[in-house]
């Protein structure tokens, strides 16, 4: 019998990052750092578990950034230092002109969360899926997840969590309520 449970951190790296900025948080997120950080912090975590939570997988899902723009060197720069952290692996979707727009979209990303957070759970490899995302397009998957055994707790800014993550996940963290120094990621 062990006396930890297993958890996967799934990120939702525009949504994280967008939340991160607005409140003067670091450009880039160590989000390995984060996510045990969360895990060990907020006390609604730690009640609901009633033991130790151990982060093993995590994922951070997002777009390879047009690399003609020279602004998007760092960011493809730390999309390849998340590569390099233990056990922290990079989905990446893809960008598409929008109709009738000059301006591309993401595409696929949260498809490629969805998908991932759903297999881990169907293959019983963690006992809590940890959600760094308040969209509320997630709330599906979170019951999907949540019908395999998991738990999930959705972790995000308050002005970001969709009232449809709050009905579904079985613990929200709201991380400008946390008291927490969001951990940078510093690019070499």
């Amino acid at each position: 019998m062990r006396d930890y449970v297993r958890a996967h951190a799934y990120v939702d790296g525009f949504n994280l990052l967008q939340g991160v900025r607005k409140n003067s948080g670091p450009r880039f997120v160590n989000v390995r750092t984060l996510a045990t950080i969360v895990s060990q912090q907020a006390e609604n975590v730690k009640m609901w578990l009633g033991m130790r939570c151990a982060v093993g997988r995590v994922c951070y899902y997002d777009t390879e950034p047009d690399a003609e723009h020279a602004e998007n060197a760092e960011t493809v720069q730390y999309l390849d230092a998340l590569d390099r952290l233990p056990d922290c692996h990079v989905r990446r979707g893809f960008l598409r002109h929008a109709s009738k727009s000059p301006r591309r979209q993401q595409k696929g990303v949260d498809v490629l969360l969805a998908v991932d957070m759903l297999e881990d759970a169907h293959r019983g490899l963690m006992d809590v899926a940890m959600l760094f995302s308040g969209d509320g397009d997630f709330a599906p998957v979170v019951e999907a997840v949540g019908q395999y055994g998991p738990r999930v707790v959705v972790i995000a800014y308050s002005e970001s969590l969709a009232n449809e993550l709050r009905l579904v996940a079985d613990v929200t963290v709201e991380l400008d309520k946390l008291g927490i120094t969001v951990p940078e990621l510093k690019l070499v």
